[in-house]
């Protein structure tokens, strides 16, 4: 009887998966079966850059390996109706748009050769949401992605401390990810990491906190104040998700870890966030390189080209030619900012389709949320970080935002197709006073369940 029921939890059309094959007979297609190695090859190389943390790989090109051949691997064996599947995703068409009206802009461009470069990074990230969501859709191989999520995070985490590199008390670890870019990047992961560690036994919460403790000593590592806005806004926004007890137990939990990340962090961070705190104006108000300068002065760019744009990945083009016309002599500097980078570089019409792609990645991560009874709130978490982060970095065509849609796009899928029917993972087995709180789910309305770790 135990052979044959266990048997029964594995068969293909189960409304609720017990957390391993599961397959999801309302969502139509056939698969590709090494689709979900190819994608985490893919997560770890363009979006995490693991290669540029040992400079030798790079040499072999793996972010058009990854790319190209990845996306082959991926379209082999996946059938027509999958293939629609994906297309009417909204977060992957909004994604598909975004790409298809950056390509308008480049006619019109201040300088070509830097809008097909840019726009060869927007494939590459239309590239990563779409073959998140050709993975098979289903318990077993979507907890790979987000295991290698967040293991990918970790080891860059890892290598910050190790080969990390910068200057003066500021640290990165890759060329194309600076300081504060590697903090954002920290940030996002953050949650992935918390919310692991709510649910699993006492061995691998341990585990799991300690891997979000070190999350957050590389955001401090990076020295990059906007990275600490966005890990603590992020953080605030999970907990949203989660009730009084639990957000209490984790509030507890976190101070010591913030009180030993502050004392431990370089003299010239804490004085940035003091300052900060204090609401002193340093150079970014009162320079001409400074942010907020910048920010003006890009008002003035989106409301002389509002249609089009000065072209795809051309703001710093555009900063340069704003100088001719002052007669003066200065660096064309990035917008350090993701939503003034969309509206300058494409126009009035890419900024408010880079607004709804984002929109409509909050919205994905709210259901799943709310279609697991708040079991998994990691997603509009990280999807909070990044959007303060976005804030202050030029990020609208960054890989890592787009890895992120694509989980949170391949996730409401899932939970859509079940109805938001979800088993978690297995509760630990305590005893005693604590029994109560990691009781076995339990129904809370009509198709759900309830989380099994406490809220």
């Amino acid at each position: 009887m135990h052979r044959s029921a266990a048997h029964a939890r594995r068969a293909p059309g189960s409304s609720v998966s017990s957390g391993t094959h599961t397959a999801l007979t309302a969502l139509p297609g056939e698969y590709g079966g090494t689709a979900v190695w190819v994608v985490l090859m893919m997560l770890g190389v363009i979006v995490f850059r693991l290669h540029e943390t040992w400079p030798p790989l790079a040499r072999l090109r793996p972010v058009l390996v990854a790319g190209g051949a990845g996306t082959i691997a991926v379209l082999v064996g996946t059938s027509i109706p999958a293939l629609v599947a994906v297309v009417r995703s909204r977060i992957f068409a909004l994604t598909l748009a975004f790409l298809g009206w950056g390509a308008l802009t480049i006619p019109t461009s201040i300088w070509r050769g830097h809008s097909i470069e840019a726009l060869q990074n927007l494939v590459f990230c239309t590239v990563v949401v779409g073959g998140i969501l050709l993975v098979r859709p289903d318990e077993h191989h979507f907890a790979r992605l987000r295991k290698g999520f967040l293991a990918f995070a970790t080891l860059l985490a890892f290598a910050l401390f190790i080969v990390g590199r910068g200057v003066g008390e500021r640290y990165s670890v890759s060329y194309s990810l600076d300081p504060n870019d590697l903090a954002a990047v920290m940030a996002m992961s953050a949650p992935f990491a918390l919310v692991t560690a709510l649910r699993q036994g006492a061995g691998a919460r341990v585990a799991a906190f300690a891997v979000f403790g070190l999350l957050c000593a590389a955001v401090v590592r990076t020295g990059s104040r906007g990275g600490t806005l966005a890990l603590l806004v992020g953080l605030a926004t999970l907990l949203l998700y989660l009730r009084m007890r639990t957000r209490v137990g984790l509030v507890m939990l976190a101070i010591p870890v913030l009180v030993a990340a502050w004392f431990g962090a370089p003299q010239s961070y804490r004085d940035k966030m003091s300052a900060l705190a204090r609401g002193e104006q340093d150079y970014n108000a009162t320079e001409y390189g400074g942010r907020q300068n910048i920010w003006k002065r890009g008002l003035i760019y989106v409301r002389q080209d509002p249609l089009l744009g000065v072209g795809l990945g051309n703001f710093d083009t555009r900063e340069g030619r704003y100088l001719e016309e002052q007669g003066r002599v200065g660096r064309w500097t990035a917008p350090h900012n993701a939503y003034l980078q969309a509206a300058v570089d494409n126009g009035v019409p890419g900024f408010l389709i880079f607004v709804s792609m984002l929109a409509a990645g909050f919205a994905a991560a709210h259901r799943i949320a709310r279609r697991s009874d708040g079991a998994e709130p990691e997603y509009v978490g990280a999807l909070a970080g990044f959007a303060v982060a976005a804030f202050f970095l030029s990020h609208a065509y960054a890989y890592h935002l787009y890895g992120l849609l694509g989980l949170i796009a391949a996730r409401d899928r899932i939970l859509a197709a079940r109805g938001g029917a979800r088993v978690s993972a297995p509760p630990p087995v305590v005893t005693g006073r604590r029994a109560r709180r990691f009781a076995v789910p339990r129904r809370s309305g009509p198709g759900r369940l309830a989380p099994s770790f406490p809220r």
